[in-house]
Formats: structure tokens, sequence, C-alpha cells
């Protein structure tokens, strides 16, 4: 069964927390822009485990991504992935400004 969460960042911290979250997660973000995200970060591929940074809201849209959440400036999805619960652990223990928003087993 894979896998779907999205955590809110409490912070925007920039560059210095993608360092953390590569070395808290084994990954590589790299930058990326699309007209739906605008820039964002993304480290694997669809079709296997990956992860997602974004901004929550979208200046040139004028647009929130989840406005539920206004108070997190960013998201961070974690998408298809196999180890949910081992994930969940190693982030919270080691990243305290998350806060885990929504998770989908399907």
């Amino acid at each position: 069964m894979k896998s779907y969460i999205i955590y809110g960042v409490a912070e925007e911290q920039g560059d210095e927390f993608r360092s953390r979250l590569n070395e808290t997660l084994g990954v590589v973000l790299v930058a990326h822009e699309s007209s739906y995200r605008g820039v964002y970060y993304r480290a694997g591929s669809t079709g296997e485990e990956h992860i997602i940074l974004q901004p929550n809201y979208l200046s040139q849209d004028d647009e929130w991504i989840d406005e539920e959440h206004k108070e997190y400036p960013l998201l961070l999805y974690v998408n298809e992935t196999l180890r949910p619960d081992e994930l969940d652990k190693l982030l919270s223990g080691k990243i305290p400004s998350l806060t885990k928003l929504k998770r989908e087993d399907l």
C-alpha cells in the first residue's frame, strides 16, 4: 500500500531547511518551476517515492494551495511512500517545525 502525506512547515527556512530535509531523508531536493506550483523542490519521480517542497501561497496567482492551513508558508508532500510510519517518525524527531496535515493510504 502506498501512502501520501502532507506536512505544513511552520517557518519558511529556505536553503537551511532544504539542506536539513536532504540530510534527514537522504535525498537531494532539486529546484523546478511550473505554472501550477511556481518554484518548488523535488526529489524522486512519479511512480516511486518522491518528495515535493513548495510554497503554500502562490503570489503570481494570488492563490493558496491549502487555504485551510494558511499558517504554513511551505508544504511538504511525501508521495507514494511504502514507509510512511518510518518517515513520519524520522521527520517528527529531527524537524520539529513540521506538522502532519493529512495522510492517505491507497
